[in-house]
């Protein structure tokens, strides 16, 4: 399997909606960073069972835990495809059995972590997700969405200053993707860093010039529409 990149989180906002994507990139990197059982086999196939690729996830990890009670990547695997379809408390439940097998696992935590936003105790989230980005040994890929979510959870507890370092932690961790940079960009505007904002909302621009966030939040912050246009031309081709 190739390299998976993210850039852009289709209907970007607050919120859970955006969890099957955390899931396909999670899942598949499954695949590459554990070997033995593929869990998740049918996500890079022609489907041959379920519709969608939550219940492909779940149907596939359903039986390798009935194989193998202690299987830790289908625990998780299974835990974040059933917070995609909102079934909070199982995925808790799945979650918590993971990282009971393996208190050292990065992607159990993270799944307990979606878990718990997903029930709406974004303390005991915010701790799951700090638990995750400190375990070392994944890769740069699921930490981005460790801390990615780490901030969102800050944000929607008010703390902006700490969704700031955590935005800017998954930046550093994998690939820039476009959603990070926004999100960067709406912590620095909530905490009152404007200019940082603004620098964040024109990078966007360098490589996403239609970027309807991010052409709105630089009107809102009264940036001229010369400005805007230029950020689009740096480097003479969009890239930033």
């Amino acid at each position: 399997m190739g390299k998976l990149t993210f850039t852009t989180r289709p209907g970007y906002g607050p919120g859970l909606a955006l969890t099957a994507v955390r899931v396909a990139l999670v899942a598949a990197f499954a695949v590459t960073v554990f070997g033995g059982v593929r869990v998740v086999g049918a996500l890079t196939s022609e489907p041959t069972g379920p519709a969608s690729a939550e219940e492909r996830i779940i149907d596939d990890a359903l039986r390798v835990i009935k194989q193998d009670p202690t299987n830790v990547q289908a625990r998780w695997q299974l835990s974040l495809a059933l917070s995609t379809i909102g079934d909070y408390r199982q995925a808790h439940s799945e979650a918590e059995q993971a990282v009971e097998l393996d208190g050292r696992s990065v992607e159990a935590f993270y799944a307990l972590g979606v878990a718990y936003r997903g029930l709406g105790d974004l303390d005991r989230a915010e701790k799951a997700f700090g638990k995750a980005g400190s375990i070392p040994g994944s890769l740069g890929d699921v930490y981005r969405e460790v801390y990615y979510d780490l901030g969102e959870v800050r944000m929607e507890l008010g703390r902006y200053e700490e969704a700031v370092d955590a935005f800017e932690r998954a930046l550093a961790s994998g690939p820039e993707a476009t959603y990070v940079v926004i999100a960067l960009a709406d912590a620095h505007r909530k905490v009152g860093n404007t200019d940082r904002a603004i620098e964040e909302y024109l990078a966007v621009l360098g490589y996403d010039i239609e970027n309807e966030t991010a052409l709105a939040a630089l009107r809102e912050l009264g940036v001229s529409e010369s400005e805007i246009e230029a950020a689009k031309d740096v480097d003479g081709h969009g890239d930033r």
